[in-house]
């Protein structure tokens, strides 16, 4: 009797401690939500660029996706080609899921060894969306797959600066095909100054983003004074795929493997290509340093939710564009980590330093 009395006072005591529990308990986390709120996409480039492009295109669908559904505006912060505002994220932006980068180039220079801020690593990386490139020359040129093998005539590229991914990779495919001249300019603020510089002469060639391009797929090479050389098309199971739609524009890769198949095996080939898929992260939404989980995640799902709701695909499909791939958190980590291996060992290091050179000297 004694023992079933003290075996009903430990249950009792139990019982009374697990209500105590939940009375005392400390309230449940609050879910996040942006109700009543305007959050922030910050861009790092200029208002006209095809990654300002892009971030407007999308940026109303990822409102309809956040929890609360928030006003969202879309701002500029350039500079530094794109570093300027990756200090800001990294130095002066609050952890509270208020303002979202939408930057250009920080995953593809960390991959390629390049120098950044201190602390670009702990940016939070939430969602990439891969951007297909298209080569643009001046019609008078009369660049095509089969002239540009051994061209003898000056050819002057622009972009922003010589050791930017699209640099090092049209300097890799001009010495792979032979172009005698080839000539490389930086220091233009954004591809809307690359394009004007092609129509006033001052170029012969530059490289657009499919986002830039948008509506004007036909209108930039439509005039006359510009045509589509090459894209670099999507790199698709294991190979280099044209976007859909513009498959009328040769793809890079098939050009390479044509004229020049020796060199397929080469470090030049590897660098090339290894650059090509770090593209499937060169436009990417970033969080600042120690933003906590839950707000990353709200991020992500709505960003992702963007990306695939059907309203967003008719708007691409009215300016001619598919659907980009992209990539969420976890597999841009894995990615980042693959690609910035490749380029470690000292041959690709050798032709990515070579590539750069050549377009320092201009």
């Amino acid at each position: 009797m004694q023992i079933r009395n003290g075996s009903l006072l430990r249950r009792a005591s139990a019982t009374a401690l697990a209500v105590l529990a939940v009375l005392f308990a400390a309230p449940a986390a609050q879910a996040v939500n942006f109700e009543g709120q305007t959050v922030n996409i910050i861009v790092n480039f200029d208002a006209g660029s095809g990654t300002d492009a892009a971030a407007r295109q999308i940026a109303p669908f990822v409102a309809r996706h956040l929890p609360g559904k928030p006003n969202i505006i879309v701002t500029n912060k350039p500079g530094a080609t794109g570093l300027a505002a990756v200090e800001y994220f990294i130095d002066s932006v609050p952890p509270n899921g208020m303002n979202i980068g939408y930057f250009a180039g920080t995953i593809s220079r960390w991959t390629f060894g390049q120098k950044l801020p201190e602390g670009t690593t702990d940016l939070s990386f939430v969602v990439a969306r891969s951007v297909n490139s298209i080569i643009l020359a001046r019609t008078e040129k009369g660049l095509n797959p089969d002239t540009v093998a051994g061209y003898p005539d000056p050819l002057f590229f622009g972009e922003v600066s010589a050791d930017n991914h699209i640099m090092m990779r049209m300097s890799l495919f001009m010495k792979a095909v032979g172009a005698k001249e080839y000539h490389a300019l930086s220091g233009y603020r954004g591809q809307g100054a690359q394009v004007g510089a092609m129509r006033s002469d001052e170029l012969d060639m530059t490289m657009v983003s499919d986002t830039f391009l948008g509506s004007g797929r036909d209108a930039i090479p439509g005039d006359g004074k510009i045509v589509a050389f090459g894209q670099m098309g999507a790199f698709v199971d294991g190979s280099f795929q044209p976007m859909v739609g513009w498959e009328d524009i040769p793809v890079l890769d098939a050009m390479w493997r044509k004229i020049s198949p020796e060199t397929v095996d080469s470090a030049d080939y590897t660098a090339w290509k290894n650059i090509n898929i770090a593209m499937a992260m060169q436009q990417v939404f970033l969080l600042p340093p120690n933003t906590p989980e839950d707000i990353a995640i709200a991020w992500e799902q709505a960003i992702l939710a963007a990306f695939d709701d059907p309203d967003y695909k008719a708007l691409l499909a009215s300016d001619g564009l598919p659907p980009p791939a992209v990539m969420g958190r976890d597999a841009i980590k894995q990615n980042m980590r693959e690609v910035r291996d490749s380029f470690e060992t000292p041959e690709i290091k050798e032709a990515l330093r070579l590539a750069i050179e050549r377009n320092e000297r201009g």
